[in-house]
């Protein structure tokens, strides 16, 4: 008989399909591993990104925004740090009422800037030099203080100044150099004028209004001494006190409307006026015209800064001038003036 092979009666098993996650993805079979490095590289990404923006603000913020050019005069460039540094203690003396006065006032500043730029070259043409011991000088003698070392006087002071002036050394010796360079220009200039020339001596009746000035030509007219209506009429304190006679002057050191006025007159009893002399009104004559009189140091130094101011004016239109500062700047400016 022949042997049957014993069964369990169960089906027999499948063989099994491996089954799998992957796709593929451009052609490229991507595999569960690679999500993890795509998250991985994501917050990479993200954490290099904010990196970079803290980065780039500290970068704009402490080297970037301030070293940018606001004022270009020249060859000299003014940065917006300096500026800044400038603007705290300015303010403080041009005593700004409101907001409109605190835009002109940093506008002003600019100006300011410009013209200490533009002094500055001015005395570099003419051969004035500036030593570091000179400006530490002018330093000292704004202070009150001889010059002196770590501990002295001038050091304690000079500290309190720069703190609450709210400005750098640098930028500190940099506006004295400034302000030493326009004393200098002011002396050379000054020396350069004569001690003598041509003096006028003027009587004036000084009014506030068209209408006194009138009256007062109308009394004069009338036949009533020049130096009695003067002593009742003149709002000129000084010359008032001399029936009506001023200090014999230069005739460059009258305002325009005189100077323009006396051109090629002589001295005689000839009345001008009334004529409006910025916010007064004046009737005068000429009593004196001196050649070769003695002008006074006082006159030579009035005549002197004239020149000077006529010469920085020349400069202005003879020098490239950009200004580059912009209400995001300023706005830097006034959120760091005060720091």
């Amino acid at each position: 008989m022949a042997r049957r092979e014993r069964t369990t009666g169960l089906p027999a098993p499948r063989r099994r399909t491996k089954t799998s996650t992957e796709r593929r993805i451009a052609g490229i079979t991507w595999h569960d591993s690679y999500n993890r490095w795509a998250i991985l590289a994501a917050a990479a990404a993200v954490l290099f990104v904010v990196i970079g923006f803290i980065a780039y603000r500290w970068y704009d913020n402490t080297i970037g925004t301030p070293n940018r050019v606001v004022l270009t005069v020249g060859d000299d460039k003014v940065k917006l740090s300096y500026y800044t540094d400038r603007m705290y203690q300015y303010l403080l003396d041009a005593k700004p009422q409101n907001t409109s006065d605190v835009q002109v006032a940093q506008q002003q500043l600019l100006t300011q800037l410009q013209t200490e730029a533009l002094t500055m070259q001015l005395a570099a043409r003419k051969g004035i030099k500036l030593t570091d011991d000179e400006i530490t000088q002018e330093i000292a003698s704004e202070l009150g203080v001889p010059v002196g070392g770590a501990g002295s006087s001038f050091d304690t002071l000079y500290r309190e100044k720069l703190k609450s002036t709210k400005m750098s050394d640098s930028s500190y010796r940099r506006m004295a150099a400034a302000t030493l360079a326009n004393k200098k220009l002011l002396d050379a200039y000054t020396k350069a004028e004569p001690d003598t020339g041509e003096l006028i001596t003027l009587s004036a009746v000084v009014s506030s209004t068209k209408d006194d000035s009138s009256k007062a030509l109308a009394e004069i007219s009338s036949g009533q001494e020049f130096g009695t209506v003067a002593q009742k009429e003149s709002t000129d304190l000084q010359s008032k006190q001399n029936n009506g006679i001023m200090a014999a002057t230069p005739p460059a050191l009258f305002p325009k409307e005189i100077q323009d006025a006396i051109k090629g007159q002589k001295p005689g009893a000839k009345v001008f006026g009334p004529l409006q002399v910025q916010n007064d009104w004046w009737i005068f004559r000429i009593d004196r015209d001196d050649q070769g009189a003695t002008i006074s140091a006082d006159q030579r130094k009035q005549l002197a800064q004239q020149k000077l101011t006529a010469d920085l004016n020349a400069a202005v239109s003879s020098t490239e001038i950009r200004r580059n500062l912009t209400t995001s700047d300023i706005n830097w400016a006034n959120s760091h003036a005060n720091q």
